[in-house]
Order: structure tokens, then sequence, then C-alpha cells
């Protein structure tokens, strides 16, 4: 859109049809953190959103795609709420600490099944995936390692000669790492539960 272009107004339908949408992920997200994935079924995502089974998957053509679009509401929602968050930090370990508590915490209270979904959908080359779903995560994902790196770049712990992409990187990994490993049941905990810890390791590495 140009700087100076009016932005055009959405048709009736096209309201209709996104608000009907948002309607849809917000009870697919109750359904999904109650149910889990296995369990819910898109009948009755459409029943509790009081649409056809036919209505629902006008807008979804499977429930893969549907737990998708719920999982990246979620954490595009959140890349809002990272940016406040260590924005109102003073120091960088305040900062890392707001990253690592977001990124590590939107998971409290979700069951395994629902995170070994979002990581098997996550490296999924399924077709039925909806087009662009895939490219978000990569964004997202991009997104979390440039604010590390803005993080340690300002923390001045580097030592010489690391590159800062590559730190950004490894550290990001290593969340993710903790993601599988818990939802395979490798790590005991769920992964909120070792932000204290990553803090201790990385402050340890950093002196």
């Amino acid at each position: 859109m140009l700087e100076n272009e009016i932005p055009r107004k959405l048709t009736r339908r096209e309201r209709e049809k996104a608000f009907r949408k948002q309607a849809i992920l917000d009870v697919a997200q109750e359904i999904f953190a109650r149910e889990g994935y296995a369990n819910a079924g898109m009948a009755q995502i459409a029943q509790e959103a009081e649409l056809s089974v036919g209505a629902l998957y006008q807008s979804f053509p499977n429930k893969a795609t549907l737990f998708a679009e719920v999982v990246l509401r979620q954490l595009e929602a959140g890349r809002k709420q990272v940016a406040e968050l260590t924005s109102k930090q003073a120091t960088w370990p305040e900062q890392l600490h707001a990253f690592l508590d977001f990124y590590m915490g939107w998971t409290v209270g979700s069951n395994s099944d629902f995170i070994r979904t979002v990581i098997e959908l996550y490296y999924s080359s399924d077709p039925d995936i909806a087009p662009g779903v895939m490219e978000r995560f990569r964004n997202l994902e991009q997104y979390a390692m440039d604010v590390v790196k803005e993080i340690l770049l300002k923390s001045n712990q580097l030592s010489q000669g690391v590159d800062p992409d590559l730190a950004a990187t490894v550290l990001v990994g290593a969340l993710n790492a903790i993601y599988r490993s818990c939802s395979i049941g490798l790590l005991p905990r769920k992964p909120a539960e070792y932000i204290d810890d990553i803090n201790k390791l990385i402050f340890k590495i950093g002196n």
C-alpha cells in the first residue's frame, strides 16, 4: 500500500467472513486446549461454533490447518507482547528473562499432545496445510532470533569473534530442543519450568 493511499473498506461479506473465521479460531482454541489435538474433532468444533460442518470446512480444509492457525494466532499476538515486555526492562538480563518467560511460558497448561503437534506441524511438508503457514512459522522463528541477537549485543557478554547471529540461533535452537525433549518425555518437567535453569546457564557462560 502506498503511503498516502486510503485503505479499502471491507465489504459486508468480507467483514462477515473475517468475523466468522475469528469466531471459529476462538472456539477451536478452547477445544484444543481442553481436549488435546488428537481428541478434538471438526464436527465438535463446528457444533460449538454454531456452524454446519460444511461451513467449517469452507474456512478450514482440515483439522491440521485449523490447529496451525490457532497456534500461529497465539504466537503472532505474542510478538507485540514480547516487544512490550522487553522494552519495559532496564537491563539486558531482565530483557532476556522477559523473552525466555514468554517464549517458554506460552505452553504452560498445554498437554504433551498439544506440544508434539505444534512440533510436527512446524516440520511438516503436508500439502494440506494452508499456504503460507510454514512461511509464517519461519518468520516468527527469525523474529525470536532477532530479539535475542539485539539483547546479546547490548549485553557485551559475547566472546570476541563470536558471531551474534550464530549465538542467537544457538540459544533459540536450545529452547526449541527443550520443547522437543519435553514432548517425547526426555525431560521430566514442562518447558516453562526450565527458565531459571536457562538463565543460570547463560549467566555462567557470560561470566
